[in-house]
Order: structure tokens, then sequence, then C-alpha cells
């Protein structure tokens, strides 16, 4: 790998459960070897954390198993503490205020919807005033976790 290894840096990681790319942080890498649940891990393995969930690279699999994140896996990640069912507040720029809502839907593939093209992350969103699309990249601007507000709605 070309380049250094951090914990808490953002990444992309290669699930064989999912066979594709998902969005991951570093959790650790190790400064020294040591045991883990019954398992000799060397100095230099990674600890990388996902939605998939929690797994250890060793060095010699890190390079393909572990890459930088592309901008758009960038935003994608921002949507990633986001699922389907939360309570969200959404922001109005018709009202002016953040508005109650729920996600509906988290899409993880680009796709058709009403003859308009969603992008891999978009989130659909229902409030009071209807219905929104929030791209990826817009979300962190226009989303909030309900309980994050100060009165919402």
């Amino acid at each position: 790998m070309a380049y250094s290894l951090k914990a808490g840096e953002e990444c992309e990681v290669w699930s064989s459960s999912e066979k594709k790319w998902v969005a991951a942080m570093i959790d650790e890498v190790l400064a020294e070897a040591r045991m883990e649940r019954g398992h000799a891990l060397p100095q230099g393995a990674v600890k990388v954390v996902s939605a998939v969930g929690t797994k250890y690279l060793y060095p010699n699999q890190v390079e393909k198993a572990l890459r930088r994140l592309t901008d758009s896996s960038k935003a994608i990640s921002a949507t990633m503490r986001f699922s389907k069912g939360d309570e969200v507040e959404i922001w109005s720029n018709s009202k002016g205020m953040w508005l109650e809502g729920v996600v509906d839907e988290v899409n993880e593939t680009a796709c058709v919807k009403s003859g308009f093209q969603v992008p891999v992350g978009c989130l659909k969103v229902t409030s009071a005033v209807g219905h929104k699309y929030v791209p990826a990249e817009k979300a962190d601007g226009m989303l909030r976790p309900r309980n994050e507000g100060m009165g919402g709605a």
C-alpha cells in the first residue's frame, strides 16, 4: 500500500460475503503482534469496521482488500449513519426550518425512479411537506438525527 494507515481513517474494504467494496473505518493498526480470540495477529495487521462487521486484515491482505475512498464513496460514507426507518430532521428551504422526517430508502445502487436518475447512497426522506431525495454528498447539511436538533419542527 502506497500510504500509511491510521486509526480513524475512512476507507473501503472488500467484503467477501457481500461481494463488493463497502465503506469502512480503520479501527486499529497493530503496533505489535498479539492474540485475539484465539488468533495470532502479526504486527501491522489492520482492524477494519464496516456496516457488514469487523474484520482483521493481515499485512499481506491489505493491498488487495483495503483501498482509499473515492469521491463517490466519501459521499456514501456520509449516509452510513442513516438507515431505513430512522427518525430524522430534514432542512426545508421553502419553510426555512428543520422538519421531522423518516428515512424511507437508502439506495445501495444507482437507479431510475419516477423518471429521475437516483445515485448510489441517495436517501429518500418523507416529512410533513412530502418526500425528498437527498444526494449522499448533501446529507450532512440537509439531514440530522432527530434527537440532535434544537427543537425541530
